[in-house]
């Protein structure tokens, strides 16, 4: 399996305390089909009506003067890097980083997100609805893309073409030999297996490219990862998304089977006592603790619901105590699926999203 570049492929999404999530119908329906609005000029100020209805949850929410400078600090750069971000022109793509900020934010920041998370942006609804919603009008609009177009026998998705557009546009040559070649020989058979689901078929594409293109070509990496479609985002977000669909695939795979064979424990441990993983002593000592701990739990407990609650408590546990060993958590690699800390960031969105994508948002 090819390496998983943390830095590339980034955080997923949550971590931290979570709303508790409110029903489909009702806040799907009622906010998805606003949330554009959010990104429109405000009429009382220079800023959009997301940073304007988030100054208000500022001033409605009980901050102590550091917190307080804190979140102005995050809206700033929210506002900055994100939303007047110019190059990014589709709206999906912009609503969808706007979410991951306010979700790294929650990560970063967990006190003072527990504070604001159910506040309402005013006129919509609370910051975790918007990274709810956002995630699934993104995993809406990623998975069309994957599909033969028009029914085309040969394999051609608007995935495909993307790609191939925006290489072209980058005059990336050699890149643009490596994709086709590769899309040949491993994307066009996933694209036409009419047995397999468009979340598998990314489940599927995704590994493909860690295990055969960014395999063979690793300098391709961060070449493909700045790729720009224009209006229909970035390869980034839909790779990253990509990664969301193989996780539900695999993580049975990964959590499952008896202490002495599950996956995660294998490799955790198997992290905890190799040398050329540049641990401290001090977060060794700590990750063995921690690993010991998941032994005993995973011992008592079978089931896949029941092992993902044990490693998101007691992961939540264990960095509420001890918050500078977050970092550290991403140097158990777990393959394709990511890291320890994506796994528990995985987890986390589970929760907020709710496992699902409406059929007919």
């Amino acid at each position: 399996m090819a390496p998983i570049h943390t830095a590339l492929i980034g955080l997923l999404a949550l971590s931290g305390v979570l709303a508790q999530v409110p029903s489909y119908t009702v806040t799907y329906t009622a906010y998805s089909k606003s949330i554009n609005t959010l990104l429109e000029p405000s009429t009382t100020s220079t800023h959009s009506k997301l940073i304007d209805g988030l100054y208000d949850v500022g001033k409605a929410t009980t901050l102590t003067a550091d917190q307080n400078t804190t979140y102005y600090q995050f809206l700033d750069d929210l506002e900055t890097n994100v939303i007047n971000l110019n190059q990014t022109k589709n709206e999906t793509t912009k609503l969808y980083l706007i979410g991951k900020r306010i979700a790294l934010f929650n990560i970063t920041q967990p006190e003072v997100f527990a504070l604001v998370n159910q506040k309402n942006i005013t006129g919509w609804s609370t910051l975790s609805n918007f990274i709810w919603i956002t995630n699934i009008i993104n995993q809406q609009q990623v998975l069309t893309m994957i599909a033969p177009e028009n029914g085309n026998t040969f394999g051609v998705s608007l995935w495909q073409r993307m790609v191939r557009g925006a290489l072209s546009m980058a005059f990336l040559g050699p890149e643009m030999l490596a994709f086709n070649q590769f899309w040949l020989n491993e994307g066009v058979p996933i694209v036409r297996d009419t047995t397999l689901s468009e979340k598998a078929k990314w489940a599927k594409v995704y590994a493909k490219f860690l295990d055969v293109l960014f395999t063979e070509h690793p300098d391709y990496y961060a070449t493909f990862y700045s790729l720009d479609m224009d209006f229909w985002g970035s390869f980034y977000q839909m790779f990253e998304t990509a990664l969301i669909f193989y996780q539900d695939e695999h993580v049975s795979e990964l959590v499952l089977g008896d202490v002495a064979s599950c996956p995660l424990l294998i490799q955790f441990n198997a992290t905890i006592f190799n040398k050329t993983v540049l641990l401290p002593n001090t977060v060794r000592g700590q990750f063995k603790q921690f690993y010991n701990a998941l032994v005993k739990d995973f011992e008592s407990t079978t089931t896949l619901d029941g092992r993902l609650e044990i490693i998101d408590g007691m992961f939540g546990k264990f960095i509420g105590l001890q918050w500078n060993y977050f970092r550290w958590f991403q140097y158990i690699g777990l393959g394709n699926f990511g890291n320890f800390q994506q796994l528990v960031l995985y987890i986390a969105t589970k929760s907020i999203v709710g496992g699902s994508i409406p059929e007919n948002g």
